[in-house]
């Protein structure tokens, strides 16, 4: 394919400059009786469909109820109580009392609690 050259096509260039071909004028009802006749063609009914909406509203009920239903549950199981031995809740109590007693005193901890 050889490269474009545009001394090559000056004359091709000017031919076609002085024998541009003219538009058509235009009539001044030529829009007016188009859109008179569009006007006047039947337009096509389209069916209603009832059924579409309780459709679309039974759906979107049902999504919002699932999320509901799966927030409250995700809640519930955040909030079970934690079980605890004797033991465990005697140390958690004096870890409690010494700490309020003694606000700075992170040596109290027990060593399960700094890990």
């Amino acid at each position: 394919m050889s490269r474009y050259r545009p001394e090559e096509h000056a004359s091709l260039a000017a031919f076609l400059r002085q024998h541009r071909p003219l538009p058509p004028a235009a009539h001044p009802h030529v829009e007016d009786a188009l859109m008179a006749q569009i006007e006047a063609m039947p337009h096509p009914v389209t069916a209603k469909k009832p059924w579409l909406r309780g459709a679309i509203a039974a759906t979107l009920a049902a999504v919002a109820s699932a999320t509901l239903l799966w927030v409250w549950l995700g809640q519930t199981r955040s909030q079970d109580q934690l079980v605890l031995t004797a033991t465990e809740r005697e140390e958690l109590e004096r870890f409690i009392l010494s700490s309020l007693s003694d606000p700075g005193a992170d040596e109290s901890l027990p060593l399960d609690v700094l890990n």
